[in-house]
């Protein structure tokens, strides 16, 4: 076994993710398409990325990083409208939320949904959001939205 192979077997999403700065290089406004990681990886795969996927080289339908796979796929453009104004807007209506109700229970709830959204944005980072745990992300985002006409 090689030094590259003994190093690199436990890193193949390393060189997953090594393909993306040319693959924003190349499409950095608006990416390349939904669903177009499976199509256009082996043009921005790592030569070593075989090595420390087994010595094959598959190629991934989606780069087991959300952040980096909604890059290059959305570009610059969909990644900003995404994560900061959509996702960031709703931690920042959460919070707002939490200081409205900070003397009640529903502080408790809203903590809970924040916490619950943070959970799944941290596990993407090393994965990618399937039907199961989307359609939890989504729920929870739609939960903390419910409080904001809440009239007592």
């Amino acid at each position: 076994m090689t030094n590259l192979s003994k190093d690199a077997t436990h890193n193949a999403r390393w060189y997953m993710w090594k393909s993306v700065p040319g693959w924003v290089y190349d499409f950095p406004l608006i990416g390349s398409g939904p669903d177009s990681v499976r199509f256009l990886y082996p043009k921005y795969r790592d030569p070593h990325y075989g090595v420390a996927e087994g010595g094959h080289n598959f190629t991934p339908d989606r780069l087991h990083n959300d952040f980096l796979n909604t890059l290059v796929t959305r570009g610059i453009i969909g990644f900003i409208l995404f994560y900061v104004f959509i996702i960031g807007g709703w931690f920042w209506i959460m919070i707002q939320l939490y200081n409205k109700h900070y003397s009640d229970q529903h502080r408790f709830y809203i903590i809970a949904l924040m916490s619950g959204a943070l959970i799944f944005l941290t596990q993407t980072l090393f994965n990618f959001g399937v039907v199961a745990t989307l359609y939890l992300f989504y729920l929870i985002l739609g939960l903390g939205l419910s409080f904001v006409n809440d009239e007592e």
